[in-house]
């Protein structure tokens, strides 16, 4: 595999067919090869350019002074497209890779002329809700690589906490070679560290809020097969004006959220198995057959607290009349009573302590 010595390391990368330069971005613990099916379709019409980006999957660590925040390496990137003096690109980007797309098209866009964002982090999703866990281990110095370690197993591979639910039947030993480096070399888990401490959904939201300068073309294509959304939900999401489309997204994810926790099975359950209809009064669910499940038997609410947050409530419900109250408390309030009570509690066990002679 090719490799190229740039200001903050070496990267290897993929380069294959001829024609326009096409640049393939991935996520977080795996490398090119998740565009391995992709880049054969391109052969006789691009040049298609894929390289390890430095996410816990690459075979060489970089230096150890390099920025592995996602601006640095999107700026990593735009590296890249100059040393390989690469003009007019079309930069394609998924999963992690697809939120760094966005800052090379918006910070380091001058070799860029066409951006194309699939599955991929964006707006307050990044990281998202499942790996959110990782990212806070890789907080804590070790427990990253602890948290990891069950990986080692093809099973756990599968599993939807890791690769299960991010494609269909990714053989064992791509995901095998995907984790290897992170549990084999330490300074591949320092790069990796580094970057998810650094990610934040502030990354992500100020891109979003940049995107509409962008003057280059620009497509996102969402996959059909996504199982975090059925594909209903997909399909009511692009009918609705681009800037309705973050709002509906956290309505759908946040309703989905209370089903799976009221049935008391979490991510066991497949997110694409049912979906909710909110063209109604009240969110109404359609379930599939394979989860042996009564679509009747349950009632929705759905509420926005504040303008950032959401709140849904599931009831399995066998028809009868239902009334639902709520108050709201500000957290400042809420922490000056609890605040209160502790300092009446602390009280009262002084004075007790005193009464007994034990002064504290």
């Amino acid at each position: 595999m090719p490799e190229i010595t740039l200001p903050q390391g070496t990267i290897h990368y993929r380069d294959t067919g001829e024609g326009p330069p096409v640049v393939f971005l991935h996520g977080l613990l795996v490398d090119g090869e998740v565009w391995r099916k992709v880049t054969p379709l391109l052969q006789g019409t691009a040049r298609s350019i894929v390289p390890d980006l430095p996410l816990g999957s690459h075979r060489i660590a970089l230096n150890a002074d390099a920025e592995l925040s996602p601006a640095g390496v999107a700026r990593l990137v735009g590296d890249l497209l100059a040393a390989l003096d690469l003009e007019d690109v079309t930069l394609v980007g998924n999963d992690t890779g697809g939120a760094i797309s966005q800052l090379v098209a918006l910070d380091h866009g001058e070799r860029v002329g066409r951006l194309v964002l699939t599955n991929c982090d964006c707006f307050e999703v990044f990281p998202p809700k499942e790996f959110v866990p990782m990212v806070r281990a890789a907080r804590v110095p070790g427990a990253l690589f602890a948290a990891v370690q069950p990986m080692r197993a093809a099973a756990a591979r599968r599993s939807p906490l890791a690769y299960g639910w991010l494609a269909h039947d990714i053989p064992d030993e791509v995901t095998g070679a995907w984790i290897q480096p992170f549990l084999e070399d330490a300074d591949i888990r320092r790069d990796t560290v580094a970057f998810m401490r650094a990610m934040d959904r502030a990354t992500t939201l100020d891109a979003a809020a940049r995107l509409p300068s962008l003057k280059i073309p620009s497509l996102v294509a969402w996959g059909q097969a996504d199982r975090f959304f059925a594909p209903v939900e997909v399909a009511a999401l692009r009918a609705l004006p681009n800037g309705e489309q973050p709002s509906r997204f956290f309505d759908y994810w946040t309703l989905k959220e209370s089903y799976i926790k009221a049935r008391g099975m979490g991510l066991a359950i497949p997110l694409d198995a049912f979906s909710f209809d909110l063209s109604g009064d009240s969110p109404r669910i359609a379930i599939d057959e394979s989860l042996r499940d009564d679509p009747a038997s349950w009632r929705f609410w759905l509420s926005s607290p504040t303008a950032r947050h959401r709140l849904a409530i599931a009831v399995r419900a066998s028809g009868e009349p239902i009334t639902l109250r709520t108050s709201f408390v500000h957290p400042a309030a809420l922490c000056r009573i609890v605040g209160c009570r502790l300092l009446v509690s602390r009280f009262r066990r002084l004075r007790v302590s005193r009464r007994r002679g034990l002064a504290s």
